[in-house]
């Protein structure tokens, strides 16, 4: 799994976490960030379970927080119990886990190989972008606020 990495201010490398990642839209100053308080530790265990393929960035990420929303309104991650909610008995879900959307309407993906993707709502739920890890996908979703 690929992870981004950057200097932090004595300029030694360290990977980049989701939670980086959360703190620094966060202060992004010129977009309305929400940031929800942690998942419940159960339904995280119930995502696991019920989803194997689900990385442990994507459990992490519920971790420290049960949702966000980019850019309000924008793309959105959905909290873990909407993600159950949401998936139970759909026949799509042994192929791929909804856990968000952007704000056009295509639905953010855990994919069965764990890797994150966009998926085209209009042209039979293809793959429009993919990313290897939920972190790829967080930090491409930084910079498009700048």
């Amino acid at each position: 799994m690929k992870k981004r990495q950057s200097k932090n201010f004595k300029g030694v490398m360290h990977m980049k976490t989701v939670e980086d990642l959360l703190m620094q839209m966060e202060e992004h100053s010129s977009y309305r960030i929400d940031i929800h308080p942690p998942a419940d530790a159960k339904a995280i265990s119930e995502m696991k379970k019920n989803y194997p393929f689900v990385p442990s960035q994507v459990l992490d990420f519920y971790r420290v927080t049960d949702g966000v929303e980019i850019g309000v309104p924008g793309t959105e991650v959905y909290p873990v119990r909407k993600v159950l909610r949401y998936t139970d008995g759909s026949a799509a879900s042994s192929r791929w886990l909804e856990i968000g959307a952007m704000s056009f309407g295509d639905p953010i993906v855990v994919t069965a190989d764990g890797k994150i993707a966009l998926l085209d709502h209009e042209n039979g739920y293809t793959v429009q972008l993919e990313w290897d890890s939920l972190v790829d996908f967080l930090a491409d979703e930084l910079s498009a606020l700048d």
